[in-house]
């Protein structure tokens, strides 16, 4: 049996039609030995027109496809991988949105995918699966993009616990109330003093503010919010002319007089002499569980009173001769040195009326 005139292959089947047997070789060429053996030349040869010969075995495919399948060839072989990208696609998106896993599958859907769609590219049409890659792809970037946004939203989580919390238990908290002392009485004395207040959304309080002599007075007052419990006390004086700092010490012994109203008269007296000792400079004390700051910063004058952290100075109470606090007083008998006694149960040295206790809501009683 002669070989095949193409490539010299031998035939691997041989087929009978009207016209006579035809092989075709084990490279898929396709020849009639009858015709070759007659001279008679053949489709691949180049000579004269074969026509008027028998048909070849090309123009039977034509009619009958079938006697020949190439299955690699045909357009519905679907590209390797394409289904598997799509189902890892699935696979990962379900796992990131219910169950929290990691987006591996959808990492490997779109390394699976990009494969697939490369061999449809080169295949030329041939290959079918390009919808199921590109799903994977898409599903596949869903899942790693899920997965990422997931693992830093936990790590932020985690790193947040960790600083607020030490043995299982919440971190306390940073400010304690000032002892003793209520938002509301101290808002209401200082606009009955003339300052205009107002709440403060942002850190829970209020501010308070007024024109004094020879500038301008601002007072913040940060509380709790829940037991309208004070944390933090900021008054700031700022001056035009700085060589009168009288404005300063009297605002500044006012508001430690009003601070330390509950920790005794000792310790009120000795709060108000440090306050208006220490205008202008840099000093801190602690009284009665309650911590003084003073500073200055420009032409701003400022005092910042907080609860004490350490242990704090108790100052003695004054001497018998001098007399007792107001609230030890015998009916009729008043403190050596004082003129009048206050609304709130204190008393005063002013040496007129006018203007005298004016954070404590007003003069009750006049002596002096």
């Amino acid at each position: 049996m002669a070989g095949c005139p193409t490539c010299g292959a031998l035939a691997k089947s041989r087929y009978q039609d009207e016209y006579g047997p035809w092989y075709v070789c084990e490279a898929g060429h396709s020849y009639r030995p009858q015709i070759l053996a007659q001279g008679i030349p053949s489709q691949n040869d180049q000579g004269p027109s074969v026509s008027s010969y028998p048909p070849s075995p090309s123009s039977y495919f034509a009619t009958q496809p079938d006697l020949h399948p190439q299955p690699y060839l045909t357009p519905d072989t679907e590209a390797k991988g394409a289904r598997a990208a799509m189902i890892l696609g699935i696979v990962g998106l379900i796992g990131v949105l219910f169950c929290g896993l990691p987006g591996l599958t959808g990492i490997a859907a779109i390394i699976l995918g990009r494969q697939a769609k490369k061999l449809i590219k080169q295949s030329g049409g041939r290959l079918s699966g390009d919808e199921k890659a590109t799903a994977g792809i898409v599903m596949g970037s869903i899942a790693t993009a899920l997965a990422v946004a997931v693992m830093a939203f936990v790590g932020a989580i985690s790193s947040t616990d960790v600083s607020t919390t030490g043995t299982g238990t919440q971190a306390p908290p940073t400010e304690r109330p000032i002892p003793g002392l209520d938002a509301s009485r101290l808002r209401y004395l200082w606009e009955d003093s003339g300052y205009k207040c107002r709440d403060i959304s942002t850190y829970g309080g209020y501010e308070c503010t007024s024109n004094i002599v020879n500038g301008s007075a601002e007072l913040n007052v940060k509380t709790d919010g829940a037991t309208n419990r004070v944390l933090r006390v900021r008054l700031s004086i700022t001056l035009r002319d700085e060589d009168n700092t009288k404005p300063v010490t009297a605002v500044f012994g006012a508001l430690a007089e009003d601070v330390l109203a509950s920790a005794g008269d000792s310790a009120q007296r000795f709060a108000v002499s440090w306050a208006e000792a220490n205008v202008g400079r840099s000093n801190s004390t602690d009284i009665s569980g309650v911590h003084l700051s003073t500073s200055k910063e420009g032409d701003e004058y400022i005092l910042v009173i907080t609860a004490s952290t350490v242990p704090t100075f108790q100052p003695s109470p004054l001497p018998s001769s001098a007399g007792s606090s107001a609230q030890s007083q015998p009916q009729g008998t008043h403190p050596a040195g004082t003129t009048g006694r206050c609304r709130d149960g204190t008393y005063t040295d002013a040496k007129t009326p006018q203007g005298a206790c004016s954070h404590h809501g007003g003069l009750e009683e006049c002596w002096g």
